[in-house]
């Protein structure tokens, strides 16, 4: 599996950008895959200098980490996904939106930030995003 690969492979750029990928799967068999090599994604990307891609390996391993906790309760107690808008500040509505994993039912333009008010198509719950700006634009998604 690609993924599996890039993240192991102890180089910089392809830990980033299957760190990425991981963030938008939701095939709960690939993330079970995924989930199962844990210890072995710590053990290869051990000490290495990741410097600002840091955080998507971070949120790709709370992902990961997440999968792996939702399979060890009932069904009728897992979790869903939007969970995760909260821990992670790159979910970008937009992008959740053309995936098809939200529906943005309103967009506010104020100057500095746009706020969006989004429903998760699986689960029905209500978001609020506000948009922010830094070096790159990031989301801060909280429940209504």
């Amino acid at each position: 599996m690609k993924i599996l690969e890039d993240i192991l492979s102890q180089d910089v750029n392809k830990i980033w950008s299957a760190s990425c990928k991981i963030r938008h799967i939701r095939d709960t068999k690939i993330l079970n895959l995924l989930a199962a090599q844990i210890p072995q994604i710590l053990r290869a990307t051990d000490g290495i200098q990741m410097g600002a891609s840091e955080v998507h390996l971070s949120s790709a391993l709370k992902k990961l980490n997440f999968v792996e906790r939702n399979n060890e309760v009932s069904s009728e107690k897992r979790l869903c996904f939007c969970e995760l808008y909260l821990t992670d500040i790159f979910y970008s509505p937009i992008e959740e939106e053309k995936l098809g994993y939200v529906e943005i039912n309103e967009v506010q333009n104020i100057p500095w930030n746009e706020k969006y008010q989004c429903i998760c198509r699986a689960c029905k719950q209500y978001f609020h995003v506000d948009a922010r700006e830094y070096h790159y634009t990031w989301f801060e998604w909280t429940k209504k």
